[in-house]
């Protein structure tokens, strides 16, 4: 589906850093991350901030009671930083497989 037919014009990439980072609270985040509609995918990582999410919403006030609700209310969320994203270059989920590769099994 086109986001742009459904009306979700805003595409944000958010960097969040957490204040307790242990197991639990790391699991807490990414389980309440997974109940918003709004997060298309979440990712722990390395770096600056502790998750990396792609948000998108259908206006900035969307985002913004997104971001008031889910970041803002989140006792465990120190910080975060919004990127909105203005164009798109290339969107894929696909895997690429070199032609050729030998696919081992685990």
């Amino acid at each position: 589906l086109s986001p742009k037919a459904l009306g979700m014009m805003v595409t944000c990439i958010v960097a969040v850093d957490i204040d307790r980072d242990g197991s639990e609270d790391l699991d807490r985040f990414r389980r309440e991350m997974e109940r918003y509609a709004e997060v298309q995918q979440c990712y722990y990582v390395t770096g600056q901030a502790d998750f990396v999410l792609i948000v998108r919403t259908r206006d900035m006030e969307s985002y913004d009671a997104f971001t008031r609700e889910a970041l803002m209310a989140n006792t465990n969320v120190r910080s975060f930083t919004t990127q909105v994203v203005l164009g798109r270059a290339k969107v894929t989920l696909d895997v690429p497989i070199s032609p050729g590769a030998a696919l081992r099994s685990s």
